[in-house]
C-alpha cells in the first residue's frame, strides 16, 4: 500500500533522519523528484502510476527502502550513493527497475540486494562504487554499462561494455559488435567467466 501519493504536477518527496514511511511511495505522473538521505521506506518507491508517465529524479545517499525502487515512463535519472540500502520488492528480482524510456542509472556507494535492469529504451548505468546483489540487464535498446568500481554479484547484460575496476561475478552477454573495453588495472572476474554477443571483441 502506498501511504505517499503525490498524484499529478511536478512533486518533490525528501526524507531525511529517523523519518519512518510505513509504506510505499508513488510519485505519480508529470516530472517528480526523491530525495533520501536517512531514515526508512517499508515499501517500494515508484515513479509514475499507470495512467501518466514522467522524467523522474531519484537521489538515495541513505537510509534504508526495504522494497524496490521503480523508476516507471520516461527518460529517468536514479542515484545510489552514500551507504544507501535498498531491498527487493516481494517477486524480485530487481532492487531497480529503471524500466521504459532512455534512463541513466549511477551508483558511487550503497547497497543494492538485488538487481538492476533497464527495461525499454537506450540505458546508462555506471557504477564506480557501492556493492550489487544481484546483475545487472540492459534489456531493450541499446545500453551502456560501465564499472570502474564497486561490487556485482552476478553478471552484466548489455550491448556496450566497459570494464575499468571493480568486481564482476558473472558473465558479460548481450554485446552488439565491437563494443567490449577492459582497461583496468584492478578487475576481478569470476573464474571462466565468459564474454558473449554480436562480434564481442
Amino acid at each position: 500500500d502506498f501511504v505517499i501519493e503525490t498524484l499529478g504536477g511536478n512533486d518533490s518527496v525528501s526524507i531525511s533522519g529517523d523519518a519512518a514511511v510505513l509504506g510505499g511511495i508513488m510519485m505519480g505522473g508529470d516530472d517528480d523528484r526523491f530525495e533520501m538521505s536517512g531514515g526508512s521506506v517499508e515499501g517500494s518507491v515508484l515513479g509514475d502510476d499507470a495512467r501518466t508517465e514522467g522524467n523522474d529524479v531519484f537521489a538515495v545517499s541513505g537510509g534504508s527502502i526495504a522494497g524496490s525502487i521503480y523508476a516507471g515512463g520516461g527518460n529517468d535519472n536514479v542515484s545510489i550513493s552514500g551507504n544507501a540500502s535498498i531491498g527487493v520488492a516481494a517477486g524480485g528480482p530487481d532492487s531497480v527497475g529503471l524500466e521504459s524510456g532512455d534512463d541513466v542509472f549511477t551508483m558511487s556507494g550503497g547497497t543494492l540486494a538485488g538487481s538492476v535492469s533497464g527495461g525499454s529504451g537506450d540505458d546508462r548505468i555506471p557504477v564506480s562504487g557501492g556493492s550489487i546483489g544481484g546483475s545487472i540487464a540492459g534489456d531493450e535498446g541499446h545500453d551502456v554499462v560501465t564499472v570502474s568500481g564497486g561490487s556485482i554479484a552476478g553478471g552484466i547484460d548489455a550491448e556496450t561494455v566497459n570494464l575499468f575496476g571493480g568486481s564482476i561475478g558473472g558473465d558479460i552477454t548481450g554485446l552488439s559488435g565491437n563494443t567490449l573495453t577492459i582497461n583496468a588495472t584492478s578487475l576481478t572476474l569470476s573464474d571462466g567467466v565468459l564474454f558473449q554477443g554480436t562480434d564481442a571483441v
